[in-house]
């Protein structure tokens, strides 16, 4: 599998998409899909719920070592992308 910043937007979109399928097929806010609770998501919501799922990086891989960072950094901006840290399913 491919790894490092240039999966950063892939993985990102492919998210996102998957978020607006969640709220289109009515899984909110039950976690079950019903057909009466869809909705189309606006794109504030949807960057909403990949950065209120993100978790932090502890550390940025260079070539001379490791170098710790943290939340809303140059180094990870809002972290990496977790779903299930959002959505309930």
């Amino acid at each position: 599998y491919a790894q490092g910043t240039s999966m950063a937007t892939p993985i990102a979109a492919g998210s996102a998409a998957l978020v607006r399928q969640y709220f289109m097929d009515g899984y909110y806010p039950s976690g079950v899909a019903n057909p009466d609770d869809a909705m189309i998501p606006s794109g504030p919501l949807l960057k909403a719920v990949l950065i209120n799922g993100a978790s932090a990086i502890l550390s940025v891989d260079n070539v001379d070592g490791d170098t710790p960072s943290s939340m809303y950094d140059g180094a990870q901006g809002f972290g990496r992308v977790h779903l299930n840290n959002t959505l309930y399913l």
